[in-house]
This record gives structure tokens, C-alpha cells and sequence, in this order.
């Protein structure tokens, strides 16, 4: 990852998950507390968009959550992102605290662009867009108000996944505001 950053990625934000699924590794004990890498795993039979996460040793400990594998494979699949993790505290047996660091290429403007098509899906998009273009204009508690408002049609899966990576990103941001 950190030779990626040096070539052409630059910091877009952070946000905070978990590592998943660590009753099914063996040493997944072993990340906390430590930078992980996180990396693609489209051969995964349960899920495509599957993002896997290892010890810098390279011995694997879990996954993102589906939720958010879900968006952030095809971006990193693209070359618009990079991951750096830092897992945290133990604090459940089947999940670790996981502190993501998301990197950009000049490609994530894709993302950032208004989508033309007559379609509710474009239309939620570009508020987003618009949004996020403007983050600076608003407080954290009319932030929060929005995505708040916001929050049902996000969960139920139906936006576009770069829709989903500018709201989840918006989440990010209002905590850190805060």
C-alpha cells in the first residue's frame, strides 16, 4: 500500500469498521493492534466484492463487512482506491475495531461527477455529489441532520456503489467533526 500512495494516490478521508469473521482464522488475535492490508478477493465463492484482510506478515484474519466490501472493491478494482488499516482493541471474538485510511487517484473525480441519466438513482447521486463538493458550507449537526434523513434509502442497498461510497465517506466525516 505505502508504495501505492507514493504513486499518484493521495489521503480522500477515514472511517471507522471491523475486521469480520475472525473465529475462522487462526492468530486473527494477532492483528490487534496492528497496520493490516487489505486486498480484493473476487474468488471468494460467498461474495465477489469480498475484501480480505491480513497481518503485514501476510497471514489473513478476517474481512471487511459485506457493507462495505460491497462498495470499496469495485473502486479498488477500478484503481480510484487504496486501503491502509489499523486495527484496534478486541473487544468481541468474532470482530476486531478496524481504522481505515482511503486513498484516491485522480480517477475518484469519476465519482465525483454528476450522472446525466433521467433516473432516481442519478438524482440522489448528484445530491451527493453536491454535497460533498460543499462540506465545508455545512456544520456537523446539519450534516448529521441530512444523513439521518438520508440513512433509510442508503441501507436498502438500491444506490449506485459510488453513490454508497460518497454517503458512507459523509458518515466518516461528520464523526470526525465531531
Amino acid at each position: 500500500m505505502n508504495e501505492q500512495i507514493e504513486q499518484g494516490y493521495e489521503r480522500f478521508g477515514r472511517l471507522d469498521t471491523w475486521i469480520v469473521g475472525l473465529q475462522h482464522y487462526a492468530g486473527a488475535g494477532a492483528a490487534a493492534y496492528q497496520d493490516v492490508v487489505l486486498a480484493r478477493d473476487p474468488g471468494n465463492r460467498s461474495d465477489v466484492n469480498a475484501v480480505a484482510v491480513f497481518t503485514t506478515t501476510g497471514t489473513q484474519v478476517g474481512y471487511l463487512p459485506r457493507y462495505d466490501a460491497e462498495y470499496f472493491s469495485p473502486l479498488i478494482q477500478q484503481g480510484m482506491i487504496a486501503l491502509k488499516g489499523h486495527a484496534g482493541e478486541p473487544e468481541r471474538s468474532d470482530r476486531l475495531p478496524l481504522a481505515i485510511e482511503v486513498f484516491a487517484t485522480a480517477k475518484i473525480s469519476e465519482i465525483l461527477m454528476r450522472d446525466a441519466r433521467n433516473d432516481w438513482r442519478a438524482m440522489f447521486h448528484n445530491v451527493m455529489v453536491d454535497l460533498w463538493n460543499h462540506l465545508t458550507d455545512y456544520t456537523s449537526v446539519t450534516l448529521r441532520d441530512f444523513r439521518d434523513r438520508f440513512r433509510p434509502l442508503a441501507h436498502e442497498q438500491s444506490l449506485f456503489p459510488k453513490t454508497q461510497f460518497l454517503y458512507r465517506m459523509l458518515k466518516a466525516h461528520i464523526v470526525d467533526l465531531e
